[in-house]
Protein backbone atom coordinates (compact mmCIF):
# COMPACT_ATOMS: atom_id res chain seq x y z
CA UNK A 1 0.00 0.00 0.00
CA UNK A 2 1.37 3.86 -0.72
CA UNK A 3 -0.58 7.19 0.29
CA UNK A 4 -3.86 7.31 0.84
CA UNK A 5 -6.39 6.60 3.77
CA UNK A 6 -5.06 3.61 5.56
CA UNK A 7 -7.33 1.46 8.16
CA UNK A 8 -5.40 1.78 10.90
CA UNK A 9 -6.48 -0.94 12.80
CA UNK A 10 -5.74 -3.51 10.33
CA UNK A 11 -1.89 -1.98 10.43
CA UNK A 12 0.67 -1.31 12.80
CA UNK A 13 2.00 1.79 12.24
CA UNK A 14 5.70 3.24 12.74
CA UNK A 15 6.25 6.52 12.07
CA UNK A 16 10.14 6.82 10.64
CA UNK A 17 12.28 9.80 11.73
CA UNK A 18 11.74 12.93 10.20
CA UNK A 19 14.73 14.01 7.84
CA UNK A 20 16.47 17.28 9.56
CA UNK A 21 16.83 20.60 7.37
CA UNK A 22 19.41 20.05 4.59
CA UNK A 23 22.78 22.36 4.58
CA UNK A 24 23.09 22.23 8.68
CA UNK A 25 26.61 22.03 9.69
CA UNK A 26 27.67 21.64 13.31
CA UNK A 27 24.20 21.73 15.00
CA UNK A 28 25.44 23.19 18.34
CA UNK A 29 22.95 26.44 17.91
CA UNK A 30 20.65 24.31 16.38
CA UNK A 31 17.67 23.25 19.12
CA UNK A 32 15.16 20.51 17.91
CA UNK A 33 11.67 20.95 19.90
CA UNK A 34 9.37 17.77 20.43
CA UNK A 35 6.23 17.43 22.58
CA UNK A 36 8.56 15.97 25.23
CA UNK A 37 11.15 18.87 25.45
CA UNK A 38 11.79 20.66 28.53
CA UNK A 39 10.77 24.27 27.75
CA UNK A 40 12.55 25.42 30.61
CA UNK A 41 15.81 23.52 30.25
CA UNK A 42 15.95 24.30 26.32
CA UNK A 43 15.22 28.07 27.48
CA UNK A 44 18.25 27.76 29.66
CA UNK A 45 20.84 26.69 26.75
CA UNK A 46 19.43 28.83 24.55
CA UNK A 47 20.64 31.48 26.77
CA UNK A 48 23.90 30.16 27.67
CA UNK A 49 24.33 30.34 24.03
CA UNK A 50 22.94 33.71 23.37
CA UNK A 51 25.49 35.21 26.16
CA UNK A 52 28.71 33.48 25.25
CA UNK A 53 30.69 35.73 23.46
CA UNK A 54 32.56 32.69 20.97
CA UNK A 55 28.92 31.84 19.22
CA UNK A 56 29.37 35.63 17.62
CA UNK A 57 28.25 36.08 13.98
CA UNK A 58 28.49 39.45 11.94
CA UNK A 59 25.98 40.45 9.25
CA UNK A 60 27.41 40.89 5.95
CA UNK A 61 26.13 42.28 2.77
CA UNK A 62 23.77 39.59 1.19
CA UNK A 63 25.09 37.93 -2.21
CA UNK A 64 22.35 39.76 -4.21
CA UNK A 65 21.41 43.36 -3.73
CA UNK A 66 17.81 42.81 -4.65
CA UNK A 67 16.96 40.50 -1.80
CA UNK A 68 16.48 42.12 1.90
CA UNK A 69 17.35 39.11 3.24
CA UNK A 70 20.61 39.88 5.81
CA UNK A 71 23.11 36.83 5.58
CA UNK A 72 25.03 35.89 8.93
CA UNK A 73 28.77 34.72 8.40
CA UNK A 74 31.11 33.40 11.68
CA UNK A 75 33.17 36.28 12.71
CA UNK A 76 36.85 35.17 13.83
CA UNK A 77 37.84 35.40 17.73
CA UNK A 78 40.21 38.18 16.60
CA UNK A 79 38.52 40.73 14.82
CA UNK A 80 34.98 40.91 15.72
CA UNK A 81 32.91 43.93 13.92
CA UNK A 82 30.41 45.97 16.17
CA UNK A 83 26.60 44.66 15.06
CA UNK A 84 28.45 41.14 16.07
CA UNK A 85 25.34 38.67 17.89
CA UNK A 86 24.64 34.70 18.11
CA UNK A 87 22.68 32.93 15.47
CA UNK A 88 20.46 30.41 17.35
CA UNK A 89 18.03 27.90 15.33
CA UNK A 90 14.82 26.48 16.77
CA UNK A 91 12.98 23.54 14.78
CA UNK A 92 9.29 22.66 15.46
CA UNK A 93 7.69 20.43 13.65
CA UNK A 94 3.94 18.75 13.41
CA UNK A 95 2.35 19.01 17.12
CA UNK A 96 5.61 20.98 18.64
CA UNK A 97 5.02 23.99 16.17
CA UNK A 98 3.18 25.77 18.85
CA UNK A 99 6.17 24.44 22.01
CA UNK A 100 8.56 25.80 19.26
CA UNK A 101 6.91 29.11 19.09
CA UNK A 102 6.31 29.88 22.58
CA UNK A 103 10.25 28.93 23.22
CA UNK A 104 10.88 31.85 21.20
CA UNK A 105 8.72 34.08 22.68
CA UNK A 106 10.21 33.14 26.33
CA UNK A 107 13.67 33.99 24.40
CA UNK A 108 12.40 37.05 23.27
CA UNK A 109 10.33 38.22 26.73
CA UNK A 110 13.78 37.80 28.49
CA UNK A 111 16.01 39.46 26.33
CA UNK A 112 13.58 41.97 24.60
CA UNK A 113 15.29 44.27 21.89
CA UNK A 114 18.79 42.43 22.27
CA UNK A 115 17.44 39.52 19.66
CA UNK A 116 15.91 39.61 16.62
CA UNK A 117 13.46 36.72 15.33
CA UNK A 118 12.91 35.35 11.75
CA UNK A 119 10.20 32.92 10.88
CA UNK A 120 10.09 30.47 8.38
CA UNK A 121 7.24 28.24 8.18
CA UNK A 122 7.28 25.01 5.14
CA UNK A 123 5.55 21.65 5.00
CA UNK A 124 7.81 18.49 5.34
CA UNK A 125 6.91 15.32 3.89
CA UNK A 126 7.34 12.75 6.86
CA UNK A 127 7.01 8.11 5.96
CA UNK A 128 5.13 5.96 8.00
CA UNK A 129 5.71 2.37 7.76
CA UNK A 130 2.51 0.08 7.55
CA UNK A 131 2.49 -3.57 9.20
CA UNK A 132 -0.16 -5.19 8.87
CA UNK A 133 -1.62 -7.31 11.66
CA UNK A 134 -3.03 -10.21 9.36
CA UNK A 135 -2.06 -12.08 6.59
CA UNK A 136 -4.83 -10.80 4.46
CA UNK A 137 -3.15 -6.98 4.21
CA UNK A 138 0.10 -5.93 2.35
CA UNK A 139 3.05 -4.13 4.17
CA UNK A 140 3.49 -0.56 2.90
CA UNK A 141 4.60 3.11 3.33
CA UNK A 142 2.05 5.74 3.65
CA UNK A 143 3.37 9.61 3.02
CA UNK A 144 1.93 12.62 4.90
CA UNK A 145 2.88 16.31 5.04
CA UNK A 146 3.41 18.07 8.40
CA UNK A 147 3.31 21.50 9.04
CA UNK A 148 7.54 22.82 10.25
CA UNK A 149 8.96 26.26 11.49
CA UNK A 150 12.19 27.01 11.73
CA UNK A 151 12.95 30.16 13.85
CA UNK A 152 16.36 32.08 13.83
CA UNK A 153 17.25 34.05 16.99
CA UNK A 154 20.51 36.79 16.49
CA UNK A 155 21.60 38.99 19.08
CA UNK A 156 22.29 41.99 18.33
CA UNK A 157 24.40 44.61 19.47
CA UNK A 158 23.34 48.18 19.70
Amino acid sequence: MRGGRVDESSYEVKKRQPQKPSGIRGGHNHFYVTKKTSISATMKRVEEMLHNKENEVTPFKPMNPISPTVNFKRSSSKGRERGAGTLIYIHGLGASLNRAMVLALEVQKSFGDAISLNITTSTVNVTDDLFPLSDEYEMGIRNRPLSAIQIHICRVQV
